[in-house]
């Protein structure tokens, strides 16, 4: 998933691999290699193009659609304690998953 993410996220910047590689400090070869699905990014190049991209690394991981997860931490944040209470409890009401 994250591959296919990192492209994704090439196209939709206009970015090359050439300047990725030159951005993050890899090799154009392996960034083929991630292309090619011949192997992944590592955690510490997961977190470098997470920031590179602006983006979490859960998205990168497919664990999320929202690539925005900074800004949504920043909104939750401004919340009173007693409105973060109530969006807490509302999200373990619809997702009792998450409450474990």
């Amino acid at each position: 998933m994250a591959n296919e993410r990192i492209f994704k996220l090439l196209e939709k910047k206009g970015i090359t691999q050439y300047r990725l590689s030159k951005d993050i400090g890899v090799s154009e070869g392996l960034i083929s290699e991630w292309k090619g699905g011949k192997c992944k990014p590592t955690t510490e190049r997961l977190i470098k193009l997470a920031k590179y991209f602006g983006v979490s690394i859960d998205y990168l991981l497919g664990v999320t659609d929202n690539q925005n997860f900074s800004e949504i931490q920043s909104i939750f944040e401004q919340l009173t304690p007693e409105e973060q209470a109530e969006v807490l409890q509302n999200l373990y009401k619809q997702y009792p998953k998450i409450n474990k």
